[in-house]
C-alpha cells in the first residue's frame, strides 16, 4: 500500500489496491470492514478487511454500474446502465458472492437507473437519467413510477436519501413555470403518498445553484450540497418537518459529489478543486453535526470525480478515476516527528512573518502545510517543485506559539514534519 499523508489534515488517506483500472463511480461500506465499489464495465470489488484486500465479483454485465446500497454485510443492490435500453438493477444475498439480475419492470426507456437506496427488505427507491423516481415494496421486483405534483418543469434529480419504508428526498433542480425561473430544488413524498413528489425547496438556496448531493442523520437531520460548492442543511423543529433549508457552510469550490455521516455527529463530504492542471479531491469534516465543518479540508491530488462512504467515525472511504480507492482515518496531529524522510530546513526559526524552505534536492509536487499544535491546518501550498529554496511568507497572522510545518510528495513516498515557533 501507498501511504499519502497528504498535509496536516483531519484524516490521513491510504492509497489502496482495488485491483481494477476501471472509473469506479461508487462506493459503500456498511461497517468498518465490509465495503463495495462499483463501475465501468460491470465492474464490481469488495472487501471484508477494511480494505486491505480488494477483490473482484461478477456482476454478469458489461454495463456502467453507477450506485451500490447495502442494508447488511449480505444484502444489497446495484443499479445502472449506459445505452438504450440496458437499465441493470442487481441484488445479493450473500454479500456478492453471487450476483443476480432482478427481473424488474422499470420500462427499458429508462436507459439508466443512476441511483438506488432501500430502507428495508422490501422497500426502495431508484432514479433514472430520464429524472424518473419508481419506488418498490417488494424488493425491486414491481416498481411504482413517481408523479410530480408541483408546476414544474425541466426537472432534474441527481441524488436521493430514503428516510422510511415509503418517504425519500430528491434533490437536483426545477423550473417553476409560473415564474420561469430555474431553481435549486428538494422534493419529497412525505405529506404525500409514496408516488407523489413535491417541490420542498423554501430557504436559502442559491439561485442559480444545482443540488448535486443528499444525506440525512438518525435524527432527520438533512444535509445537501451543490455545483457552487455550498452546504444546506434542515432539521424537524416543534413537530415541523420537512422545514426550512438554511446555508449551513460555503466550501469556495465546485461541485458537492457526496456527503456522508458515520453517526449524528460526525460526517464529511468532498468536493474537488483545479490547481496546476491537476485536479485535487477535498474532503471537509464535522464532528458536531454541521454547527462547525473544517477550516481546511483534507487534499489528495491527482484524483478525478469521488464519491465517499463512511463506515464509522474512524474510517472512511474515496473511490474514483483509474480504479482510485483511499481509506482515511483520524490524523493525530501531535504525533510528528523531527525525523526527515527526505532533507530540508526551516529558517529563520522562530520566525516573524516568513520561513524560508531549503533542500539540497529538487522535487516534484510538494504539499506543504503549516498547522498549529491542535491540529487546525493554518495555510496550505501546493508546488509544482521544491528547488532549492521557496520563501512561505504572509504568516503574520499567526499568533506567537509553536507550529508544525508539514512536506509530502505527491506519490506519498516522502513525507516529513518540522517543528516551528512564531515570535
Amino acid at each position: 500500500m501507498l501511504i499519502m499523508s497528504v498535509g496536516a489534515q483531519n484524516y490521513s488517506w491510504t492509497a489502496q489496491e482495488s485491483g481494477t483500472p476501471e472509473w469506479l463511480n461508487d462506493v459503500q461500506f456498511v461497517d468498518n470492514m465490509h465495503g463495495w465499489a462499483v463501475g465501468d464495465n460491470g465492474t464490481i470489488v469488495a472487501t471484508v478487511d477494511g480494505g486491505e484486500t480488494w477483490s473482484p465479483q461478477t456482476s454478469g454485465t458489461t454495463e456502467k454500474l453507477r450506485s451500490v446500497f447495502f442494508l447488511s454485510d449480505t444484502l444489497g443492490w446495484i443499479a445502472g446502465g449506459f445505452s438504450a435500453s440496458s437499465n441493470v438493477l442487481l441484488m445479493t444475498e450473500d454479500g456478492g458472492a453471487n450476483w443476480t439480475q432482478v427481473p424488474h419492470d422499470i420500462p427499458n426507456e429508462e436507459t439508466m437507473l443512476k441511483g438506488i437506496q432501500f430502507y428495508d427488505a422490501d422497500h426502495g427507491f431508484t432514479i433514472t437519467s430520464s429524472q424518473n423516481v419508481y419506488y418498490t415494496s417488494n424488493g425491486g421486483i414491481n416498481w411504482e413510477k413517481g408523479t410530480f405534483v408541483d408546476n414544474m418543469s425541466n426537472i432534474i434529480v441527481n441524488d436521493l436519501y430514503v428516510i422510511s419504508d415509503t418517504s425519500a428526498f430528491l434533490c437536483g433542480k426545477s423550473k417553476i413555470t409560473s415564474t420561469n425561473q430555474t431553481r435549486p430544488s428538494v422534493f419529497d413524498n412525505i405529506v404525500h403518498y409514496a408516488g407523489e413528489w413535491a417541490r420542498h425547496g423554501a430557504g436559502d438556496f442559491t439561485t442559480g445553484d444545482e443540488l448535486t448531493a443528499i444525506h440525512f442523520t438518525d435524527n432527520l437531520r438533512g444535509f445537501v450540497g451543490g455545483r457552487n460548492g455550498k452546504i444546506y442543511t434542515m432539521e424537524a423543529d416543534e413537530n415541523i418537518f420537512p422545514n426550512v433549508w438554511y446555508f449551513n457552510f460555503d466550501s469556495d469550490n465546485g461541485t458537492v459529489w457526496s456527503i456522508d455521516f458515520a453517526d449524528n455527529d460526525h460526517g464529511m463530504f468532498n468536493t474537488a478543486t483545479d490547481e496546476d492542471g491537476k485536479t485535487i479531491q477535498l474532503v471537509y469534516h464535522t464532528s458536531d453535526a454541521g454547527e462547525t465543518w473544517s477550516s481546511t479540508p483534507d487534499s489528495i491530488p491527482d484524483f478525478l470525480h469521488a464519491t465517499l462512504s463512511a463506515g464509522d467515525t474512524e474510517n472512511a472511504w474515496l473511490a474514483g478515476s483509474a480504479g482510485q480507492i483511499f481509506k482515511g482515518e483520524p490524523k493525530d496531529p501531535t504525533s510528528v516527528s523531527d525525523h526527515a524522510s527526505f532533507d530540508f530546513s526551516i529558517s529563520p526559526n522562530p520566525f516573524i512573518s516568513s520561513v524560508r524552505i531549503e533542500s539540497p534536492e529538487s522535487y516534484q509536487g510538494i504539499q506543504l502545510s503549516v498547522f498549529s499544535y491542535t491540529g487546525q491546518v493554518m495555510k496550505s501550498v501546493y508546488l509544482q517543485e521544491l528547488q532549492e529554496s521557496y520563501e512561505l511568507e504572509g504568516l503574520d497572522f499567526l499568533t506567537s506559539g509553536v507550529y508544525f510545518i508539514h512536506l509530502n510528495t505527491v506519490d506519498g513516498k516522502l513525507n516529513s514534519t518540522r517543528k516551528i515557533v512564531k515570535f
